[in-house]
């Protein structure tokens, strides 16, 4: 999390949300929304002071002892820059007759000045166990939903595709509860598999300091399909210097940076060997 920013707080009645959605033409009250929803309801916001950032949730399956095992995925910078011990995730839980209420858990990222996360060796993805509160409305996503190198190699995706980021950028949530803002970009490399792209994937959407972290998605056979996660912006830099002054000037391209899939796999499966 290396941008403090100051926040922007909105609040919209969930009708409002709804009447907004379908003037802007988002999927809504159709079979075509519950893919979004899903990959919206497994994204959460993570905050240590004034730092936020994106992270999703995964469901690592059932352990020897018959229990259920859930990571976090963030970007490394979320955990490796926060100056606590602890941090805060931000759940929601639904209630049947009120809506949506927020709820936040503490998670403890250090043992001492021992990281409790595991981090892939040259990729800004980092994950770490969680314990799911009972309560918590939250859909993870599972290890089959982020795409492997096969996934890629099968071109059941390309360049131009559209792609669903849910984040928290500039600090934005969709309302009091903790929503994430579900954002929209295209595929903007070629090709995608790793022998020619390497491990990242440009994303062509204007990318803003609090979307670190967020699970890059695409809907493949009525399910969000992890395809990245998104870690930067890309920006034109510009030197310009005179006899009084001298000056750099970043602009933004609206083009942001993921870290491919494969690498959240990896950093997974790094995981789960810490035990």
């Amino acid at each position: 999390m290396s941008e403090r920013m100051s926040g922007m707080r909105r609040s919209l009645a969930p009708t409002t949300l709804l009447l907004l959605a379908a003037a802007l033409g988002f999927p809504g009250g159709s079979d075509a929304a519950e893919p979004l929803e899903d990959a919206i309801r497994g994204t959460i916001r993570i905050t240590e002071g004034g730092h936020s950032a994106t992270a999703f949730v995964v469901d690592l399956g059932k352990a020897e002892e018959e229990t259920r095992r859930y990571a976090i995925v963030a970007s490394t910078r979320v955990f490796r820059e926060t100056e606590e011990s602890i941090c805060t995730l931000h759940f929601r839980v639904a209630h049947q007759e009120s809506g949506y209420t927020r709820l936040n858990l503490g998670l403890r990222i250090r043992k001492g000045d021992e990281p409790l996360w595991v981090q892939h060796p040259t990729a800004d993805v980092a994950a770490i166990f969680v314990d799911l509160p009972d309560v918590a409305d939250v859909v993870p996503f599972k290890v089959e939903q982020i795409a492997t190198e096969k996934f890629f190699d099968s071109k059941r995706i390309g360049v131009g595709q559209e792609v669903y980021i849910p984040c928290f950028p500039a600090k934005v949530e969709s309302n009091d509860a903790g929503f994430p803002v579900l954002r929209k970009g295209s595929i903007a490399s070629y090709p995608l598999n790793r022998p020619s792209v390497g491990d990242g994937i440009l994303i062509d959407y204007p990318y803003f300091g609090g979307d670190s972290g967020a699970p890059v998605t695409v809907i493949v056979d009525d399910r969000p399909i992890v395809i990245g996660v998104a870690v930067g912006m890309l920006r034109q830099v510009e030197e310009l210097e005179s006899e009084f002054e001298e000056r750099t000037t970043h602009t933004p391209i609206s083009l942001a940076g993921a870290a491919r899939s494969v690498l959240i796999l990896e950093t997974l499966d790094r995981l789960k060997k810490s035990e």
